[in-house]
């Protein structure tokens, strides 16, 4: 998994994803005043769920959003996922993935339907997040939603202390020369899998920043340097000399 050689990704943002629809009058384009058709409802109903990215520190633990908000920590974040992701690591996300309505451009649409992809960060609960969402769609009687539930995941961590950390440090030194910091992954891992079953789960790999884009790729240093530092953490781990 890409993580950056400078990085320990101890943890993972929580993911929420959501259905969204818009039921309106349909008509004419011209008339208006008969009602504003259901892509400008839709919009109303966006703008609002973006001011969710507003939320910060809700059921984090302190010694936790202290850390993350230390100056090393948020630099090593940003040079392995681009500035700002530093501050996504505090802060859900909202991203608003797909959007279908409309049959011509002169028709005031009757449907909208869009997609909402809501990262948690760590502490933030589902629950916490629907509920707020139930307040502001409240005043929109023409959306309803539904919860993706089958792609809907807690944000999940371990801890900065753990035993692997320093394993991890300590042979990443021997091997590239410096110590990386733990930060939290924006996107989610298998590790979730292991962290909700109690079980401290960390990642340490090759740089993101081809991640998912055009020409994908991983260079040979940093995957021989990920290969090495791998097996001297379990060597030491599971009682090596």
């Amino acid at each position: 998994m890409p993580g950056g050689l400078d990085s320990i990704r101890l943890g993972d943002k929580g993911t929420l994803r959501m259905t969204f629809t818009v039921e309106t009058q349909g008509g004419h384009g011209a008339f208006l005043h008969r009602g504003e058709g259901a892509i400008r409802v839709a919009t109303r109903l966006i703008d609002r769920l973006v001011d969710l990215e507003a939320m910060r520190g809700e059921g984090m633990e302190t010694d936790m959003q202290k850390y993350l908000q230390r100056s090393d920590v948020r630099d090593v974040t940003d040079d392995n996922m681009s500035a700002g992701a530093a501050d996504s690591m505090l802060k859900p996300t909202v991203n608003i993935g797909t959007i279908t309505a409309g049959a011509k451009v002169n028709m005031r649409p009757s449907s909208c339907v869009f997609e909402v992809d809501i990262r948690l960060p760590i502490g933030l609960k589902t629950e916490t997040v629907l509920a707020k969402i139930n307040h502001l769609i409240s005043g929109i009687p023409e959306a309803s939603y539904s919860v993706q539930r089958a792609a809907t995941n807690p944000a999940a961590a371990s801890s900065i202390h753990h035993e692997l950390v320093a394993l991890l440090q300590k042979n990443a030194k021997a091997v590239t020369g410096s110590i990386p910091l733990p930060i939290c992954s924006l996107g989610g891992t298998d590790c979730k899998h292991f962290r909700y079953q109690g079980i401290p789960a960390y990642t340490y790999g090759p740089s993101p920043k081809t991640m998912g884009e055009r020409d994908e790729k991983v260079g040979v240093q940093e995957y021989l340097h990920t290969v090495k530092v791998h097996t001297l953490v379990a060597w030491d781990y599971l009682g090596g000399s």
